[in-house]
């Protein structure tokens, strides 16, 4: 086994993990750290327009006066 060093941004290389990929640490001891591979995390998916609109609708936020009034009150 080779030694690896650490770089000035704290990053090593190893030649059998490729860019991407993610890893979970383990720090065992100060001497040894455990990288173990996890599946990537699935990207969100957008809402749809209708799936947004119904959202807005279930939220409990909402608005106390029309846009004319918000819009002169936050021109004063």
């Amino acid at each position: 086994m080779s030694a690896i060093r650490v770089d000035e941004q704290g990053e090593i290389r190893l030649d059998n993990l490729t860019p991407g990929d993610c890893y979970q640490t383990e720090i065992i001891s100060a001497d040894e750290i455990k990288l173990r591979r996890v599946q990537r995390p699935s990207a969100p998916t957008q809402m749809t327009y209708a799936e947004a609109l119904q959202a807005i609708e279930k939220s409990p936020l909402h608005f106390t006066q029309n846009w004319e009034a918000l819009e002169q009150e936050t021109r004063e």
